[in-house]
């Protein structure tokens, strides 16, 4: 993929881009049948995939991520896709979020099969053996 060896600068700009497709669903408030809520989910997933590797580009903005991801993993969210895309997101979020954001995962109403999926891929990113 192009930002994992794009200039950092240039990944940033598009890490930054991507935030701000997110920040105009979460300012305000978009229904999920509007094309932004679509482009925010395409831009949650690019940034998870683009920047795994990159975490430095995502620091303008990493700590409001994490509060959106953690927001969106409250029982109260219907939205199981956006869910199941958050908690794949989850690896790209400072390491004091990853834990509250997959405990939160892991409570998640029928989402427990999925959490435990997530929790052996981290394990394995962890340990080394992604590869």
């Amino acid at each position: 993929m192009y930002c994992e060896v794009a200039e950092e600068e240039q990944a940033k700009q598009i890490a930054n881009y991507c935030w701000t497709e997110i920040r105009e669903v979460i300012d305000n408030d978009v229904d999920m049948r509007d094309p932004q809520f679509l482009r925010m989910i395409h831009c949650l997933r690019f940034i998870r995939e683009a920047f795994r590797a990159r975490i430095n580009c995502l620091e303008d903005f990493r700590g409001d991520l994490a509060t959106f991801i953690k927001k969106i993993m409250r029982k109260d969210n219907q939205n199981i896709l956006l869910q199941k895309i958050a908690v794949e997101a989850v690896g790209v979020l400072p390491d004091e979020d990853i834990d509250l954001a997959i405990t939160r995962a892991i409570n998640l109403p029928n989402y427990k099969d999925e959490a435990s999926s997530l929790l052996a891929r981290l394990e394995e990113k962890w340990l080394g053996l992604d590869r």
